[in-house]
């Protein structure tokens, strides 16, 4: 986190050195336009699903990517990730300085008899030959694909994180939250191994009430604190990367939960149900909706229906508007100022941003609803839109 000319270099390019380290591919449909370097602020936004897609440990191919460069390399392979590396002539060699040869291995045996023995044993490769998909839900989903977040191997949210009674609370190197063990990779040869006993791990613990939600775990990663040991909150765009996948997967699971779950929920209407009967309509699969969105569901048609039903609920009883307020985030207010590193720019730094302009707001409906600076309020409503 210095300002010489290596760490602003890391920094502008966090994301592609990430890319060239990662454990895993990354699929999602994202808006380009808006990730360029000379388009005004740098935004990442993505729309639909985001995936994170492994192969198997063993290639069937030349062409090698991801895990599998870190088991099977070659000179061309070793060529196109340091070509993307800084090599400068002024630059210390023996840290820059491209390879000229292919990486050279070696293992040396010391035995106090002078005779290594060799035992016997067999190495089985699977020969799966697919791409699966990292669940969200597993502990090595977060690691496999931000390698420079999680550089000392901890493990991202899974089921088996247990909360524990604030009596019995025991801080652990700045650690709110204990972590179940879970087997290490390097005990597996194939990676179908390694995620079923994440498939596994779930189905023991998706049961226990004590466990630590996924929303609960991200506001702990990313609350901002005086000896901020792991530094997400200063890396730049690969937090902006990495705080969109981390709300997809919080989205998702409560997704899964609406899916799984329909019974607890009640459809007010079934909309078009008699019509399509008298059409002629058979068939039951083609009649009504298998899944829906209850309004508890923040950004569902259901949700939004209710809340323009109750706004023009309020203009037909009190008539319209006296007073229309609108309220700008300025990245130069001095609360964001001074909770910036020297490093930061206000543009990476959503987490800060957000949490300023929230305080804010309340602040703002405090002085209007309970000071009433403008005079008794009947009735009001407001809206958060994010431009750019």
């Amino acid at each position: 986190m210095g300002n010489n000319a290596g760490s602003k270099h890391f920094r502008t390019y966090i994301r592609t050195y990430n890319n060239l380290f990662d454990f895993t591919s990354l699929g999602v449909s994202y808006d380009k336009d808006l990730a360029k370097r000379n388009r005004s602020i740098y935004t990442f936004r993505v729309q639909g699903q985001m995936y994170h897609l492994i192969d198997d440990l063993y290639p069937r191919e030349k062409r090698l990517r991801n895990l599998q460069l870190y088991f099977y390399d070659n000179a061309n392979e070793l060529g196109n990730r340091m070509a993307s590396l800084k090599s400068d002539a002024g630059l210390d060699q023996r840290l820059y300085n491209l390879p000229t040869t292919a990486e050279i291995a070696a293992i040396w045996v010391d035995e106090n008899d002078g005779s290594p023995t060799h035992a016997p044993h067999l190495q089985i490769y699977t020969h799966s030959d697919r791409t699966q998909r990292v669940n969200y839900y597993f502990g090595c989903y977060d690691p496999l694909q931000y390698p420079l977040l999680f550089s000392y191997g901890q493990g991202g949210w899974h089921c088996g994180i247990k909360k524990f009674p604030k009596a019995k609370y025991i801080r652990r190197s700045s650690t709110l939250v204990e972590f179940e063990q879970l087997p290490n990779i390097k005990n597996f040869t194939y990676v179908d191994g390694y995620l079923d006993m994440e498939a596994q791990n779930l189905q023991k613990e998706k049961h226990k009430r004590d466990a630590v939600p996924v929303r609960e775990y991200y506001c702990y990663k990313l609350q901002m604190r005086n000896d901020d040991e792991d530094k997400i909150l200063h890396t730049g765009r690969l937090l902006q990367q990495y705080s969109v996948d981390e709300y997809i997967k919080l989205e998702t699971q409560r997704l899964d939960f609406v899916s799984f779950n329909q019974d607890l929920f009640r459809m007010g209407i079934l909309q078009g149900l008699l019509d399509i009967l008298r059409l002629g309509e058979r068939d039951a699969s083609n009649v009504g909706k298998q899944n829906f969105l209850p309004n508890c569901f923040i950004g569902g048609p259901r949700d939004m229906r209710q809340r323009y039903m109750d706004a023009i609920a309020l203009v037909q009883h009190f008539r319209k508007p006296d007073l229309f307020i609108t309220m700008t985030c300025s990245p130069s207010w001095t609360e964001i100022k001074e909770h910036l590193w020297s490093t930061d720019k206000a543009q990476d730094r959503p987490d800060l941003i957000t949490r300023v302009f929230r305080a804010k707001i309340e602040e703002l409906k405090t002085d209007i609803l309970k000071r009433n600076i403008f005079g008794k309020v009947v009735s009001f409503m407001y809206s958060v839109e994010f431009q750019k």
